[in-house]
């Protein structure tokens, strides 16, 4: 038991002290137990599951989780998905180690809403107050998954260098590019090993996902309640696989196969394999440790399935929970003034994203936007969205100095505040700056690292065919001057100069690099508030700052030839510039 994880957790979380769930489920007699007694009994330690049912709810009547003390009836749950048979043996298993257990059909009223939201709305501190965490997947057997998550850390763990190898940038790069043979005799294995353990419904649930943030170190329990173990070394013990050692093994066959086919040195049918792991480990929100940039796993969310469609909210808000104050909460669904369900949850996103803009700009705009957003909500987050990997380890804890903040008023608009730079100045200080670096390192093998991400729509803006978010990139290399940042000199041309404007957000400051080089984060958002005089600040240009980014954000309401309303959000994923 992992004794010390509650307080290592409060620590982490505003030294924030455990608050104790409405009710526990008091194993030894399977009775439900209130607050006020399980704590006459004395403080407990109590576990926690996450599994998932409520796709598989049952019709009334059907066999179900016999718990005393309750004043709800116990929901049921279809026999082939989980029977009460595997339903006892699993809190039974978990009974060996634990005398409480916070199990939600069990500790949470199931037919009363109010208190159902407050419990639910309780979820963090409910998570990190747990002794210990188990993440039942319960279609799978234990032998056959163990045998897979071995495999997994085999090829994860894969040192062509041999494990005694110093780490460093230049050994990484080489181990990666000598590892290149075993991965292509093991693409199928790796994509057939994926595939069967993320057949589990609890790789598909919106709640689930939200759930293993909360608890990555959640032991992985089979079909029959026991740990999926796999071999830490050959002949050692075998140890409980957590679901953050599934997560890192999968990042890491993630970013070599990333690597592979960035550098186009698979072959056609190696490059389709490995683009297909690669999506399998996206759509779990696999692909990137689950303790950074919350918005990597707000994007795989698309992939997950709620019985409810106002879970699609529900159920991601406590991902955030290092950046929205202790004191957000969601209304209930009886609290929303609409009668439709879309509807509800139109708004359900609005009140969301404009929490998280004022609480993080930064992470409000750390993302870009898969499919066309709702007029005048260019700025709002949604699921549908992408990270690129620059930003996929931003960090919600780090020092930001807030320079600008996009503002939502309750009648759902949204305004720019803070300091703008027009969109040209911009796009003529980065031709400077890549003048300058090619003059700097002439002759040198230093590239100027430069892309822009763009929202997938802007492809039928401006007649672009892309099958995903859109890149330009800059390189030493590029001899055309015509190709270098193409779209967004399309966009100057395409509108008038004053119609582009960037807004900064902020920026942290993290050394300096060499002694002509700062590396330095900033965000931009551009909004059509601005065309109509919503900039409520200094419109000037940010001055020779404008040069010095890792990471600059940017989104565009703006008016085309005729007037119309046109929509462009990008996304700076990281530049190099001189001072």
């Amino acid at each position: 038991m992992d004794d010390d994880f509650r307080h290592s957790l409060r620590r982490a979380t505003r030294q924030q002290d455990v608050v104790w769930p409405l009710r526990l489920l008091h194993i030894p007699s399977m009775s439900s137990m209130e607050r006020k007694d399980y704590l006459a009994m004395g403080p407990p330690q109590y576990a926690i599951l996450t599994y998932t049912w409520g796709r598989f709810r049952a019709p009334a009547g059907c066999p179900a989780l016999t718990v005393a003390g309750t004043t709800w009836k116990i929901p049921p749950v279809q026999e082939e998905v989980i029977s009460v048979d595997a339903f006892e043996r699993v809190i039974q298993h978990i009974g060996s180690q634990h005398e409480w257990l916070w199990l939600d059909i069990a500790c949470i009223d199931q037919e009363n809403e109010s208190v159902k939201m407050r419990e639910v709305a309780r979820q963090v501190n409910i998570f990190h107050g747990a002794s210990e965490a188990f993440a039942w997947l319960h279609s799978l057997d234990a032998d056959e998954s163990a045998k897979y998550v071995s495999f997994l850390e085999r090829v994860a763990t894969y040192d062509a260098l041999g494990e005694e190898h110093v780490w460093t940038c230049a050994s990484e790069a080489l181990r990666v590019e000598q590892s290149l043979g075993y991965y292509q005799t093991h693409l199928d294995a790796i994509e057939e090993a994926l595939r069967l353990l993320f057949t589990d419904p609890w790789f598909t649930s919106l709640w689930a996902l939200q759930e293993s943030n909360l608890r990555p170190n959640a032991v992985l329990l089979s079909t029959n309640g026991e740990p999926i173990l796999y071999p830490q070394e050959k002949g050692a013990e075998k140890k409980p696989c957590r679901v953050s050692l599934l997560n890192s093994w999968c990042e890491a066959i993630w970013r070599d196969l990333n690597h592979y086919i960035s550098r186009k040195i698979l072959t056609p049918e190696d490059h389709d394999k490995a683009a297909q792991i690669m999506a399998l480990i996206e759509s779990v929100g696999f692909n990137f440790p689950s303790s950074v940039n919350p918005n990597v796993q707000c994007s795989a969310a698309r992939f997950r399935e709620t019985s409810s469609l106002l879970d699609r909210i529900y159920g991601i808000t406590s991902i955030y929970y290092s950046v929205l104050p202790e004191t957000f909460q969601l209304p209930s669904p009886s609290q929303l003034p609409d009668t439709d369900e879309v509807a509800k949850l139109e708004r359900l996103e609005f009140i969301f994203a404009s929490a998280l803009n004022t609480a993080s700009p930064w992470l409000g705009q750390c993302f870009i936007h898969l499919e066309r957003h709702r007029p005048g909500q260019s700025w709002m987050i949604t699921q549908n969205i992408h990270v690129p990997i620059y930003l996929q380890d931003f960090d919600t804890k780090g020092r930001v100095r807030v320079e600008g903040r996009v503002v939502t008023s309750a009648a759902g608009h949204a305004t720019a505040s803070g300091m703008a730079c027009p969109l040209k100045a911009l796009w003529i200080y980065w031709e400077k700056m890549l003048e300058n670096h090619h003059a700097a390192f002439q002759g040198a093998r230093r590239p100027y690292r430069f892309a822009v991400a763009y929202d997938h729509d802007l492809s039928e803006i401006m007649a672009i065919h892309a099958s995903g978010p859109i890149l330009e990139g800059i390189d030493r290399a590029l001899q055309d001057p015509e190709s270098k940042f193409r779209v967004t000199l399309s966009l100057l041309k395409k509108y008038s100069p004053e119609n582009l404007y960037v807004l900064a957000l902020g920026s942290t400051r993290e050394g300096k690099v060499r002694v002509d080089f700062l590396k330095t984060r900033l965000k931009a958002v551009l909004m059509n508030q601005i065309l109509h005089g919503g900039c409520n600040g200094r419109c000037a240009p940010f001055g020779t700052a404008i040069g010095n980014f890792w990471g600059l954000f940017f989104c565009a309401m703006v008016r085309g030839p005729g007037g119309e309303l046109e929509y462009v959000r990008g996304l700076i994923c990281q530049t190099q510039g001189m001072t």
